[in-house]
């Protein structure tokens, strides 16, 4: 994952100076370092460690790479250091991107909460570990990761190698007469627009989105897919089975394994078991706490009833599909169902919160612009938090397995509808949700619109207001011609 992250953040446009690589290293660090704090504080008073938190570092460090994407893809965004300062930059990276961070890590950490309180003690554990690493996590990308964002701007505004920091770069007719790879490795300039920075893995994603999302026969193409997806998911949720058998808990190699088998083959009791009603009931909790949080940082109506349908047609496919992969409701799946709600808003709010904060008055160009802010940071995000869940693929226990099957429907199915599914829908409903939330973006950002009156109006000197009032001055003793 740290490989990928560092991978995802390499330019390879030989730019010396705006190479943000180094990056990708410190936001694989601070979830690493979160995980070490949820360890020492979690034992510290007194909570059990059990095999499941084994589980943890792959999520939380899928959360933080999440969040460092997002908040680089914010600092992409901002005005070059030409014509703003360090410190300017960064007050819009957190202004675009620190409010998607935070209700993302709120989510998240409210659905480990929510999960906190199962009746089994291995998954209360799992939540509360996994639930102090989500909050150290979030305190690591604002003291740690935005401190290390700080010092990149300021090793790229003097003009520094981003390998060898002491060495400061020339640009590239500096080396005329010696060799390209020598220009390659030693050339560069700070960055002036946001394909200076970006790596192919953060242009192509979006690109592709894009292309779907712009011609007609992609239009059509996601529509179907979409409702294809429904159906299955619906037809799934009605074939799917309720009850946990015992011998999944064991080895496969052990003598109660085969007992259970047998005693369930040939012996078959069906019990009067309501977990289907639990399920729906925390589910139905969860989605209505995670709403209230998106409503408290996003108070728009409109969103919030997006990201709902979002929501529900997320958690009906993963219902639908546990029943193609061969998973039962169980109560251990339960718990899983109610975790995956938090990170299923994830994605949804990145989107909805790019789509209703760029500025622009066509329809195609608001969709160009929110998924060049967005997409990047998405995909990434999935495949590095995909990355971690296959290697629970590997696992012999039930609970692992499962717990890995759902969370890979939770990613997969969030990626396709942040990629594909809601552009397309916000793209439709553009034109009635930019009016209303076009104005409380601009009321939120008062230090971008002082920026922007600032170089369109320059501030009013002496000399400027002698000259305005000479020129609106009219002497009524000469004529006018």
């Amino acid at each position: 994952m740290m490989t990928y992250a560092s991978i995802a953040s390499l330019t390879i446009n030989c730019n010396n100076v705006a190479n943000r690589m180094n990056l990708g290293f410190a936001g694989v660090i601070a979830p690493v370092l979160a995980i070490a704090s949820s360890f020492g504080f979690a034992s510290a008073i007194g909570i059990e460690f059990t095999n499941i938190v084994g589980v943890m570092p792959f999520l939380v460090v899928g959360i933080g790479i999440d969040d460092m994407f997002i908040l680089m893809s914010g600092m992409a965004d901002a005005p070059p250091l030409s014509k703003s300062s360090i410190m300017e930059r960064v007050v819009f990276m957190m202004q675009k991107s620190g409010i998607a961070i935070t209700i993302t890590s709120l989510t998240d950490l409210l659905a480990f909460v929510i999960g906190a309180t199962s009746v089994f003690k291995s998954i209360r554990n799992f939540c509360i570990y996994t639930g102090v690493a989500v909050f150290f996590c979030y305190l690591n990308q604002l003291f740690f990761l935005c401190p290390a964002i700080r010092l990149n701007e300021g090793r790229t505004k003097e003009k520094r190698h981003f390998c060898l920091c002491w060495k400061e770069v020339q640009p590239d007719n500096h080396y005329i007469g010696h060799s390209k790879c020598f220009t390659r490795c030693t050339a560069g300039h700070p960055p002036e627009t946001r394909e200076d920075v970006e790596s192919p893995m953060e242009k192509y994603p979006k690109n592709i989105m894009l292309f779907m999302l712009s011609s007609l026969w992609g239009k059509v193409l996601i529509t179907i897919s979409f409702m294809t997806y429904l159906a299955a998911a619906i037809y799934g949720c009605f074939h799917l089975e309720q009850g946990l058998q015992l011998y999944n808990l064991a080895a496969k190699d052990s003598y109660f394994y085969t007992y259970s088998a047998w005693d369930n083959e040939f012996y078959t009791i069906e019990p009067y078991v309501q977990i289907l009603s639990s399920t729906l009931q925390t589910i139905g909790i969860a989605v209505a706490v995670m709403l209230f949080v998106t409503f408290a940082f996003m108070p728009d109506v409109r969103v919030v009833l997006i990201v709902c349908v979002t929501l529900v047609c997320i958690l009906v496919g993963i219902f639908g599909f546990m029943h193609f992969w061969d998973l039962t409701l169980s109560s251990i799946t339960m718990i899983h169902l109610v975790m995956s709600v938090g990170f299923s808003v994830d994605f949804t709010v990145h989107v909805c919160h790019a789509f209703i904060s760029v500025e622009g008055d066509e329809r195609k160009e608001v969709l160009i612009k929110a998924l060049d802010r967005s997409g990047g940071p998405i995909v990434n995000a999935a495949f590095s938090t995909l990355l971690g869940i296959l290697m629970l693929g590997f696992s012999s226990s039930y609970i692992f397995i499962s717990f890995g099957k759902v969370m890979f429907l939770v990613i997969a199915f969030g990626l396709i509808h942040s990629a594909f599914f809601l552009p397309l829908l916000l793209y439709w409903l553009s034109p009635f949700l930019r009016k209303h939330a076009m104005t409380k973006v601009s009321s939120s950002s008062p230090c971008m619109d002082t920026e922007m009156n600032a170089e369109k109006f320059p501030p009013i000197t002496d000399s400027t207001e002698k000259t305005k009032k000479s020129d609106n001055f009219t002497d009524l003793s000469k004529p006018k011609y």
